[in-house]
């Protein structure tokens, strides 16, 4: 395991976003909700590799039925995006997947790109956490919430009406199911971990930030490449 700062995890997550091909605005948002995962003691240079295994085009989605979106496989940084959005503009409550490549980035991002609503993330029917300005609850296995939910991890929460989702693909062993909350669930603030990241992770996505870099010479200088005379790094 190795500390690097918020700043190196984030630019290097963005870079190797770039790298495999995201949109610019993709990266970010992707290296964005990494880097809440790391700050909550989350292995969020792993997700991201998970990611960026398959970032070619927007695939999509399905409506089952009145008010949800499905994919029966997607992949966090993209269709997890384009749900959330879609999820914001009003065209959807929630938003389901067969299968995800990063679940944990999902929320991420629900947290990130959305921090005045509230979701709430399913894995299977087991309930895996809760968003809202800014901040996750996990109640997944690896989490240790300072107070467990009212309903149990096990069962559907409460505030889910039996009815939903309609579709019945929630019986989808891997599947994963995000829905917008009618009211924000009160997240208590909590103290944010160094990024402790594994050595092999942290590797891999300097390999995919490289492909960003090209050649060193006079040409690429021209056009604005490597640092400027007066940079002090």
């Amino acid at each position: 395991m190795m500390i690097v700062s918020a700043s190196e995890c984030r630019d290097m997550i963005t870079k190797a976003g770039r790298g495999v091909g995201l949109e610019a605005s993709r990266a970010a948002d992707l290296a964005a909700a990494c880097c809440l995962l790391c700050a909550f003691g989350r292995q969020g240079c792993q997700a991201a590799l998970a990611c960026l295994a398959d970032a070619e085009g927007l695939r999509l989605p399905e409506s089952p039925a009145a008010g949800q979106l499905f994919w029966p496989q997607g992949r966090a940084a993209l269709e997890g995006g384009q749900a959330i959005e879609m999820i914001q503009a009003g065209l959807a409550q929630s938003a389901g997947f067969g299968q995800l490549d990063a679940p944990p980035v999902l929320l991420g991002l629900a947290a990130i790109l959305a921090p005045e609503t509230g979701f709430e993330m399913l894995a299977g029917k087991t309930l895996q956490g809760r968003t809202a300005n800014g901040r996750i609850d996990w109640f997944g296995p690896e989490s240790k919430p300072e107070s467990k939910p009212e309903s149990k991890p096990e069962s559907k929460p409460e505030s889910w009406p039996e009815s939903w989702p309609e579709s019945g693909l929630e019986c989808a062993g891997d599947s994963v199911w995000l829905r917008r909350l009618d009211r924000l669930p009160d997240i208590a603030a909590r103290p944010l971990l160094p990024f402790s990241v594994d050595l092999q992770d942290w590797q891999a996505v300097c390999q995919l930030a490289a492909l960003t870099y090209v050649p060193e010479s006079e040409t690429s200088r021209a056009r604005g490449a490597g640092a400027g005379q007066i940079d002090n790094d």
